[in-house]
């Protein structure tokens, strides 16, 4: 029998072998510093707990307490609606056409928009002012209408007569 051909060197690793033992150091130095992460949840940014407390933030930031109109004026302090709320409240437009109306607002009383911590919000006692001044104008180009169609009825259609073979 004779021995494995081994052209190299003793002494001299090949370097696949050097890769694989420096991956192995690398792999051994990011489990420790992992390790030392976990360790240390009270430090800022680090840990599980941080990112739980976030995603807690972010669950408390989502849920809306839906204010009540009529407390309006009541002397209390004007709660803010973010703009999620506004849009369902007039009658589910989307937050595109939200965003155009802050460039060119449709009307002089359009509620402005509150930026706070990177979010819009809009003041309850302006939404519900501009909801009334809408409305009235509903209310107003209704009672035209109708006043219309009094003075003007339409006609009553007069019958067709039928066509086709049976009408024959």
């Amino acid at each position: 029998m004779s021995a494995p051909i081994n052209d190299e060197a003793p002494g001299v690793e090949r370097p696949q072998v050097a890769l694989s033992l420096k991956a192995a150091e690398t792999r051994k130095r990011n489990k420790h510093r992992i390790a030392q992460q976990r360790s240390r949840p009270s430090e800022p940014g680090r840990g599980k707990q941080t990112t739980r407390k976030r995603a807690a933030q972010r669950q408390d930031n989502t849920r809306i307490e839906r204010s009540d109109p009529e407390s309006a004026d009541d002397g209390a302090p004007d709660s803010l609606v973010p703009d999620s709320v506004f849009c369902a409240e007039l009658g589910g437009i989307s937050k595109m056409t939200l965003a155009r109306y802050d460039n060119y607002p449709p009307d002089p009383d359009f509620p402005v928009k509150v930026k706070r911590s990177g979010r819009s919000y809009r003041f309850r006692s302006h939404i519900e002012r501009y909801k009334g001044k809408l409305l009235a104008v509903a209310v107003r180009s209704q009672r035209k209408r109708v006043a219309l169609r009094q003075r003007h009825p339409t006609p009553e259609p007069e019958p067709r007569e039928a066509h086709g073979k049976a009408a024959r």
